[in-house]
């Protein structure tokens, strides 16, 4: 029938728009992104209304076409116009994405507002679409509506009345829309994504990790204790699950070749621990650049979220500002700097403990008071462990007649000042060993080291053991790992020398410097470009729309009242997201709201006041009120299936565009009829048009 041969014919013309908008964009070599993805749907939503209103008036009335383009082109084309300045508003965005999704828009707005005006009049001609007379449920519909514009104008006051109201209520929350571009929430509770993010934060402290670089020598002892005292405070930052680093490897290394977890001492030590790591596990390279002059600490946050990486980089900021020192030297100890050395370690055993920091004072003491042994005390131990290691078990030959007493002492004194490492120890032993052990340079390396293991014990070891014991017993029990760490910072504490902040004049200082980089920063810088632009877009669009409309109408007043309804719907869709900002937030999706409650608004506006202003109230609500409803309700029913989407935004978007569109409907039908009255019909205007 008429009325089968108008649908088919109005999606034809909608999906020929969408076909040459598409194939502009291909031609012009612009792909598909995922906004310009949803451009298809947006097409639908607004082309479809062009179509309708003319279709419906043909169908109800018949006529001339030119009859019909006389009294339903005119508002086409200017709905046209303002959706196409709308989205033309996008070309301020700083988003290249959302820039060519508004260009790409506003060309298919006026192609689509073409086709309805030229296609969709020669269609309807060509294949002898005959009009039918209006009755049944049309005609009920009809009356129906035009007794609701009476009740409302009879009512103007209590109309008007209830609608501030609820407006009132609804911008209440106006300013808590949640802008976000969380991915945990593009899949729903349970789905296969979702539990695999959980999977990764229970097991691996999270999915999403925050990159913080740090330049600077990552071959200097100094620097990487530095940076190790960073990672200490860092691990305490609010959202940060777990680290990964640099000095983290480099300790377990040691552990590996001493039995104790740390950092080396020297240049030597630490090019050691670092070439063995690169060997072990080709991955180091993710964490040091080749020319270790820059490392890269891995900060695990528990899952994606805006707010949380928004407060999360902040903290770190922040942190590395207090924290992390511009410039480093190593010095020898000094009662000059030993209570902020101190105090920095005593904060970190809390911190690293998992404790508050209210026990400072009591460590500071315990570790002011505790100092490594003197080298005349490790003397006679070194004496005897190299005897009996060297001259008695052999574990490294030496050559006839040398003596161990000038060895003991060279070790005592690199013992005490705390510079002993297993490379520095193998140089002091070479030269009294003998010629055939060092032909078998891994042989002779590996009984070095043995040796070297049960020499470190007698400085670090008793020294650290005395001192680990009263800071543990004031933390309280630990984990293997905090215990590891908890010792290298009292290692540090007692060593002979301190890294420290390279204050002015310092001689050879290794300058730091850091930033905070990853894809979670790169999500949260555009949440906040979605945000600034979607202001931007509106500030900008809604003078240009309320300007032309003001030309079109040649009245301010009906200027105004075309853009009341749009104005209705934002304010609704918006405060309903604020009400809800958990269910409903301000997306990349969400994002195109605005254009579409503008779109639609103004156009349910623009030809429910050209018909008022052509004729009256009934007028209006008779001939142009059904093709509103119908096209509210095939629109937002087709936007209202999305709501099944499995991906969250998608439903979201298709349940909020829904809303928009009922809403725009109703502040049409309902807002207008309570504000037009003299001065603004035929009889102020002179147009009146009954025919």
């Amino acid at each position: 029938g008429a009325r089968g041969r108008a649908a088919v014919l109005c999606l034809s013309v909608v999906a020929l728009g969408i076909l040459w908008t598409v194939g502009l964009m291909a031609w012009l070599g612009y792909p598909f992104t995922l906004l310009s993805a949803s451009l298809p749907v947006m097409l639908l939503a607004l082309g479809s209304a062009f179509a309708v209103h003319i279709l419906v008036w043909y169908l109800d009335h018949g006529g001339a076409m030119e009859d019909v383009l006389a009294k339903v082109g005119g508002p086409v084309i200017v709905s046209a116009m303002t959706a196409m300045a709308g989205f033309l508003s996008f070309l301020l965005m700083d988003l290249e994405p959302m820039r060519d999704f508004g260009w790409q828009m506003a060309v298919g707005s006026v192609i689509l507002g073409i086709l309805a005006v030229v296609v969709v009049p020669a269609a309807l001609v060509r294949f002898r679409v005959e009009p039918r007379a209006i009755a049944g449920l049309s005609r009920h519909v009809d009356h129906w509506l035009v007794r609701l514009g009476a009740a409302i104008r009879a009512r103007r006051a209590l109309v008007s009345l209830l609608v501030v109201a609820l407006t009132s209520v609804l911008a209440r929350n106006l300013f808590d829309v949640r802008t976000t571009m969380d991915t945990r929430s593009f899949f729903e509770a349970g789905s296969a994504p979702d539990l695999a993010d959980r999977f990764m934060v229970d097991k691996f402290g999270g999915s999403v990790f925050l990159q913080v670089l740090v330049e600077g020598d990552m071959r200097d002892p100094g620097v990487l204790r530095a940076v190790a005292a960073f990672e200490d405070r860092l691990q305490r930052v609010p959202g940060v699950t777990h680290v990964e680093s640099l000095t983290r490897v480099l300790a377990l290394v040691n552990e590996g070749l001493v039995g104790k977890r740390g950092l080396a001492r020297s240049r030597d030590g630490i090019s050691q621990q670092a070439t063995l790591a690169e060997y072990s596990d080709s991955a180091v390279h993710l964490l040091v650049d080749p020319q270790r002059t820059g490392t890269v600490i891995q900060a695990a946050i528990g899952a994606f979220d805006t707010e949380v990486v928004s407060r999360v980089t902040a903290d770190i900021r922040t942190l590395a500002s207090q924290a992390l020192p511009a410039a480093v030297v190593t010095v020898g100890r000094s009662n000059d700097l030993a209570n902020l050395v101190v105090r920095d370690a005593s904060e970190r055993i809390q911190l690293v403990a998992g404790k508050p920091l209210v026990q400072t004072e009591g460590l500071m003491r315990d570790l002011s008071a505790s100092a490594g042994p003197t080298a005349a005390a490790l003397r006679p131990e070194v004496a005897k462990i190299l005897q009996s290691e060297l001259v008695e078990d052999e574990m490294v030959l030496l050559r006839e007649g040398a003596e161990v007493a000038p060895l003991a002492e060279k070790v005592a004194a690199a013992l005490s000042a705390g510079g002993l490492t297993d490379v520095a120890f193998t140089k002091l032993l070479e030269p009294i060993v003998a010629a055939s052990e060092l032909e078998d340079r891994a042989t002779f390396e590996k009984g070095a080291r043995f040796v070297f293991k049960r020499l470190l014990g007698l400085a670090s070891g008793d020294a650290t053991s005395a001192v680990l014991d009263k800071v543990l017993a004031k933390v309280g029990p630990v984990g293997k790992a905090a215990r590891a760490r908890i010792s290298a910072i009292v290692d540090d504490v007692l060593a002979s020398e301190w890294a420290v902040s390279a204050p002015a004049g310092a001689k050879e200082p290794k300058a730091l410097s850091v930033a905070i980089s990853g894809y979670p920063i790169v999500q949260e810088v555009m949440t906040r470009s979605v945000h600034k632009n979607h202001l931007r877009s509106l500030a900008f669009s809604a003078p240009i729309v309320l300007l032309l409309l003001i030309i079109v109408f040649r009245s301010v007043l009906l200027g105004l009242l075309a853009v009341l309804p749009a104005a209705l719907t934002l304010v609704a869709t918006y405060g309903l997201m604020g009400t809800f900002p958990e269910r409903f937030p301000l997306d990349i999706a969400g994002s195109m709201l605005a254009s579409i409650a503008l779109g639609t608004g103004i156009d349910y506006a623009i030809h429910f006041l050209w018909r008022f202003r052509a004729g009256d109230l009934a007028s209006a609500m008779e001939t142009t009120g059904r093709r509103i409803l119908i096209n509210a309700v095939e629109v937002s029913g087709g936007f209202s299936v999305l709501a099944l989407a499995t991906i969250v935004p998608m439903s979201r978007f298709g349940i909020l565009t829904a809303f928009s569109l009922a809403v725009a409907a109703l502040a049409t039908l309902v807002v207008l009829p309570a504000l037009l009255g003299p001065g603004t019909g035929p009889e102020a205007t002179g147009t009146g048009d009954r025919n």
